[in-house]
């Protein structure tokens, strides 16, 4: 035989749906790419929520990934405000330079909320070609404006409008709008995207987080060996000290015995001696780490003076006469 069939039938949190389908809708995350929910795996309660999600390179991508981020009924937030949680989290505000990533993007996230939120596209009022309404728009990664989404009629600058967000909710799905920060009906979440690749592998770092292949200690979206590559004093860096207390004590082997036996994406922090599993040799690692984690180094002893030579002895005082 040259074929075969596959069926998907396994239903691991039995709310009637077939797991597949909901992982492939976006339902549901899958981030080591198994076909089983990582809510399953993981034990946790398989809650509907918006997660990241990837434009995979073999679907014709750019191994991007993405994700909404939909405050709902917490109120507005502004561009600015929204970029600084976007950064936070080691991405930035999302940016479509093309209809193939913006058809990827509505297609990954169609079984999420996702309103109709900012993107990180804004008018740069000092730039050169600058002109109300449609001149000076500028992407945050600095990549060209060379293809446009508009809705009809828009950007029209209606009193100052230099930010721009993603029409789903509203109006025709995954073109653009200017807005204003502060209009009472503006948007109430925003697109992150990770594209940063900061140990030069040419796969996307946030996603290498996600499964697991990285560890990412402080949840800042960065890899924890890139930043200790530049400031390797940072509490992350010391990698046995599991629940960050700075030392490498009996609780951080409390914390691995939780996690014995699992595989390294449930717990990639715990994997310490990289072998895929968290087993005994992460806690011979531990016992080898016992102790502070930094310790300050020993003051340089005082400089000998060394004694006067008899040339270079003192005069004597002069005698009274």
């Amino acid at each position: 035989m040259s074929a075969l069939l596959i069926e998907w039938e396994a239903d691991c949190n039995s709310d009637g749906i077939v797991d597949y389908g909901q992982i492939r809708g976006g339902t549901f995350a899958d981030f080591n790419g198994n076909n089983i929910p990582d809510c399953c795996e993981r034990g946790e309660p398989c809650v509907l929520g918006n997660y990241p999600v990837e434009w995979k390179v073999g679907d014709g991508g750019n191994g991007h990934w993405y994700q909404v981020i939909n405050l709902s009924g917490q109120g507005k937030i502004y561009w600015n405000a929204s970029r600084s949680r976007a950064i936070g989290a080691g991405g930035d505000l999302a940016c479509f330079e093309s209809a193939a990533e913006t058809n990827a993007f509505l297609k990954l996230t169609s079984g999420q909320t996702r309103g109709n939120p900012w993107m990180g596209l804004y008018q740069d009022r000092k730039a050169s070609d600058y002109t109300e309404p449609a001149g000076g728009w500028r992407w945050t990664s600095g990549a060209s404006l060379a293809w446009t989404n508009w809705a009809s009629g828009e950007p029209n600058n209606a009193e100052g409008e230099d930010w721009a967000n993603m029409w789903i909710d509203f109006g025709p799905v995954g073109t653009w709008n200017d807005y204003k920060p502060t209009d009472p009906q503006g948007p109430d979440g925003f697109i992150i995207e990770w594209a940063a690749d900061c140990n030069g592998d040419g796969i996307v770092d946030y996603g290498q987080i996600l499964r697991g292949d990285l560890v990412d200690r402080d949840e800042n979206g960065v890899p924890d060996s890139c930043q200790c590559a530049s400031n390797g004093s940072l509490a992350i860096c010391c990698t046995s000290d599991l629940d960050l207390d700075g030392e490498v004590s009996t609780s951080d082997i409390s914390l691995l015995l939780l996690s014995f036996g699992e595989q390294r994406w449930l717990a990639p922090a715990y994997d310490l001696d990289g072998d895929g599993a968290i087993d005994g040799g992460d806690l011979s690692v531990i016992l080898l780490d016992f102790g502070p984690c930094f310790q300050a180094p020993l003051a340089a002893p005082a400089p000998e003076v060394p004694p006067l030579r008899d040339a270079q002895a003192l005069p004597d005082a002069p005698r009274q006469r």
